[in-house]
């Protein structure tokens, strides 16, 4: 009898200490994690923040492409309809040109669509939108696009002329002109300023006689095939928008 329980006793005793052995290594290795200060959470964020890291303008830059109509100003006809609703989203008309306007070293994105345009910046590992480029309040669209030196001037035209609206970098500082034909009497603005048409002809002449050919820009193809989206030139070239891509063959 007694060694029946002596029998029962050393069992028991086993059991406990192999169970204390396994707590114990449970909470060793979770010692160990938490020690250094990387649990799962901080794992799972690293290639995040790597990525983010290692971002630059040329693949910042390509996200707008890929997502163009959310970084365009937003424009519609007097009834609240979208000037958009007849563009597909998957086949887009757009003007695409890379010009380091302030000659700081940064390349600036000049990207448009038939109905608005925007100039982008890239500063502190982030994109800066400098300015949406349309005619607020009115039946705007983009019929011409006009580049020179370190200014851009786009035209909306009608039946008494046109809408334009200029924008350059002169005099350390950027300027966003409006002058209207086809309202008038019409005053010209500049940075919201009422100003004159000299200071309008300053950033970009009106004067379509005094512009060349070599100014004029051509509109190009932004079509999303495959998966892929695919930048297409009037001359039949196309190329893939990917981190390959020849940003060169777009400066203006």
């Amino acid at each position: 009898m007694r060694e029946r329980i002596f029998i029962i006793l050393v069992i028991a005793m086993i059991f406990v200490c192999g169970c204390n052995v396994d707590k114990k290594t449970v909470k060793d290795e979770e010692k160990s994690v938490l020690d250094y200060g990387i649990g799962e959470e901080e794992q799972l964020k690293d290639p995040i923040d790597a990525e983010q890291q290692t971002q630059t303008w040329q693949s910042a830059y390509l996200e707008i492409l890929y997502h163009l109509q959310d970084y365009l100003a937003p424009l519609y006809y007097p009834d609240g309809a979208n000037t958009r609703r007849n563009i597909d989203p998957l086949d887009i008309p757009i003007y695409l040109g890379l010009h380091d306007f302030d000659e700081d070293g940064t390349l600036e994105l000049i990207i448009g669509d038939i109905v608005t345009m925007a100039v982008f910046t890239y500063k502190d590992n982030q994109v800066e939108k400098i300015a949406d480029l349309y005619y607020p309040d009115s039946m705007w669209c983009i019929n011409g696009v006009f580049f020179k030196d370190h200014s851009i001037s786009l035209a909306c035209n009608g039946a008494g002329g046109s809408d334009f609206v200029n924008f350059g970098y002169l005099d350390g500082k950027y300027a966003l002109g409006l002058y209207s034909q086809l309202n008038m009497p019409s005053v010209v603005t500049i940075n919201g300023e009422e100003s004159s048409l000299e200071e309008m002809n300053r950033i970009y002449t009106l004067n379509y006689e005094q512009r060349s050919e070599e100014e004029w820009r051509t509109r190009l193809r932004l079509v999303k095939e495959n998966e892929n989206w695919i930048l297409k030139y009037p001359s039949g070239e196309e190329v893939v928008l990917d981190s390959n891509f020849d940003f060169d063959a777009i400066l203006w």
